[in-house]
């Protein structure tokens, strides 16, 4: 086994130095743009919306897919979407004669090493996948460890970082932060793809949960993020009955939605009000728009839901451990979160129950405040200005 990623790792370092200076030598095809992505492997995420929107819009471009995730690829090529495996040789001349690689996290999938993402002739476009409150990137605790090994990864992703010729943010506020955190100026606000869905029906594969969200009279959605430490087991045994049973009372259904990689929260399966959807495929802005409340923590996925104009309620039941132990934040979330802020899980309860509080003007003159914060475009067209901005799309026929 050792052995075995011993010569791997040797073969990926000459295929990519090979390839950084193939970059340099072989002619462009200025129309075509590779999509990279990381976390996105469920149809979620900035990177899809724009696929699409350049697969539909922009006739000038060839959008085509690189992922290293096997069934993945296979899953592409069965929606007959252009798509090439990772490391393999049609993977080499393609991104020898690109334009832009489009990604969401990193550049991992085609570069191993920042140092020949740095040197290649090929132009970054940096996503990333939220714009929220904690620090990511070259300012995340775990990057600036004085472990060895993780000054090593820190020196790989700074020079990934700086290499990186589009980053963009939804708000100036988002602009300064991700300035700071890849330590690169160019930063544009565009507003991030994902949601644009907001704004429009979406043709994004694996839209469906395996039951009708039609049949409940209110629905609500629980969110949290992953915790960096600790186990995150949110509610009491005997809360999951007293959810239950208002759920049932109120003809209303509690989906819950982990983060990916949350690997210690339980869900109890006996419940017919409570569902897991977890493991389903479908895509989250979609799945946003219909329901009537969210319940989430210190994730960014309350950044993007704000601009439904629906009720948020923020469970932060153990944000002193939190702020503590897992990851530091940009802000003081108790000042600027519109709220409410509930810490227990009876309050919790009490504010599903009773909704007066957000029909209260001074709850919503907060609650815009902090959506024009957080976005400076609220029109569902930032697929449209990254295409034409960034990739010079020439725009076609439209298929909406």
């Amino acid at each position: 086994m050792f052995l075995r990623k011993m010569l791997f790792g040797i073969y990926r370092f000459f295929f990519e130095l090979f390839l950084s200076l193939a970059t340099l030598i072989v002619p462009k095809r200025e129309n075509l743009v590779l999509f990279s992505p990381y976390y996105s492997k469920n149809f979620n995420g900035n990177l899809w919306p724009l696929y699409l929107y350049v697969k539909d819009h922009c006739p000038n471009i060839k959008p085509v897919i690189i992922t290293d995730n096997q069934s993945f690829y296979s899953q592409l090529k069965g929606q007959n979407i252009a798509a090439v495996f990772g490391g393999s040789f049609k993977c080499f001349r393609l991104v020898a004669r690109a334009s832009f690689l489009i990604v969401d996290h990193n550049t991992l999938t085609v570069f191993w090493w920042g140092i020949f993402q740095a040197l290649a002739n090929l132009k970054v476009v940096q996503l990333w996948h939220g714009s929220g409150f904690k620090k990511v990137a070259l300012l995340h605790e775990k990057a600036q460890s004085k472990n060895f090994l993780y000054r090593l990864r820190y020196l790989d992703l700074s020079i990934r970082c700086r290499n990186y010729d589009y980053i963009i943010a939804a708000s100036e506020e988002d602009r300064k932060r991700k300035m700071e955190s890849f330590n690169n100026n160019n930063v544009f606000i565009t507003g991030e793809p994902k949601n644009d869905l907001f704004y429009k029906e979406t043709c994004l594969p694996g839209n469906g949960l395996p039951f009708k969200l039609a049949q409940y009279k209110r629905i609500f959605l629980y969110a949290p993020t992953f915790r960096d430490a600790g186990i995150n087991q949110p509610f009491s045994d005997d809360f999951w009955t007293k959810l239950n049973e208002f759920m049932k009372k109120s003809s209303s259904v509690f989906l819950i939605k982990r983060h990916p990689q949350d690997q210690t929260m339980t869900v109890p399966a006996s419940y017919n009000r409570i569902k897991d959807i977890s493991f389903e495929e479908f895509n989250l802005q979609a799945v946003l728009k219909k329901i009537d409340l969210l319940i989430t923590d210190y994730s960014s996925i309350a950044v993007d839901f704000v601009l439904t104009g629906k009720p948020i309620l923020y469970y932060l039941y153990d944000y002193s451990r939190y702020v503590q132990d897992c990851r530091s934040l940009y802000y003081n979330l108790k000042e600027i979160l519109p709220g409410p802020l509930v810490y227990s899980q009876e309050r919790l309860l009490f504010y599903l129950e009773n909704e007066n509080w957000f029909l209260e003007q001074s709850y919503r003159d907060r609650y815009d405040r902090f959506k024009n914060r957080f976005h400076y475009y609220q029109d569902g067209k930032a697929s449209e200005r990254i295409a034409e901005q960034f990739l010079g799309c020439s725009k076609g026929d439209s298929c909406d």
